[in-house]
């Protein structure tokens, strides 16, 4: 649509000098511009958080709200997925549980349906939107390794999940890590 409005417009450019008794106009050369990426601030339409994707990530935002009933993949049609060097994705669950209880049983059943541990190999504590939170680290599919960091935490009634995983790299990345904390610095809750 845009190639046809832009070839009309060119088509009738000639025609609008005609009897004006104009002289002819000297020919402009488009110089294109140069296309700079620059972050871009995606807000979960379902979820209700922000998040700042670095320059060249693309955003597919969650179609449904994540019931809580069964195990979440990056690709599941429940979470905002970002998409980069690395994959990233974001959800949340409304619910009673406490920030603990919740990330057992949301281990319990990632294990049950991925080939990831129980108990993933490190924990910490962190923050996140200001708020207390947890962040763990896991290599899951023992034959390929590939690393999972997850961070949790809890805000009016509701958990929020941020993940992300590197399928191209095997064991513990650096900048996996880096790029998650750097994701991570930019969560803004509702």
């Amino acid at each position: 649509m845009r190639r046809a409005h832009l070839g009309i417009t060119l088509l009738l450019l000639p025609l609008v000098g005609c009897g004006t008794g104009a002289g002819p106009s000297p020919s402009a050369t488009a110089t294109p511009s140069p296309t700079v990426a620059v972050p871009t601030r995606f807000v979960s339409t379902i979820y209700h958080y922000t998040i700042t994707l670095p320059a060249g990530w693309n955003n597919f935002p969650a179609t449904k709200a994540w019931t809580g009933k069964t195990a979440v993949s990056h690709d599941g049609p429940d979470v905002d997925l970002f998409s980069g060097p690395t994959l990233a994705w974001g959800y949340a669950l409304r619910t009673s549980k406490t920030l603990a209880g919740f990330i057992t049983q949301f281990n319990t059943d990632v294990a049950a349906a991925h080939p990831c541990p129980v108990k993933p190999e490190s924990e910490r504590a962190t923050t996140l939107a200001g708020l207390p939170a947890i962040l763990e680290s896991e290599h899951c599919a023992p034959v390929t390794g590939i690393l999972v960091l997850s961070a949790f935490v809890a805000k009016g009634g509701s958990i929020y999940v941020f993940q992300l995983q590197d399928p191209a790299r095997v064991a513990s990345d650096d900048a996996d890590r880096a790029a998650f904390a750097q994701l991570l610095t930019s969560v803004r809750l509702p």
